[in-house]
């Protein structure tokens, strides 16, 4: 995880998909996008 703080520090876009509430949750990360039978949910 420290990876990814550092690419954001970098300046760096960072795309993952992840089912693990602590990459979701990670202070590096600034939008989550949520996603329900295959369609972005915006509920």
């Amino acid at each position: 995880m420290e990876y990814m703080a550092a690419l954001k520090r970098a300046g760096k876009t960072i795309i993952i998909t992840s089912h693990d509430p602590q990459v979701t949750e990670h202070q590096a990360v600034d939008r989550v996008i949520d996603m329900k039978d295959g369609r972005i949910d915006v509920s």
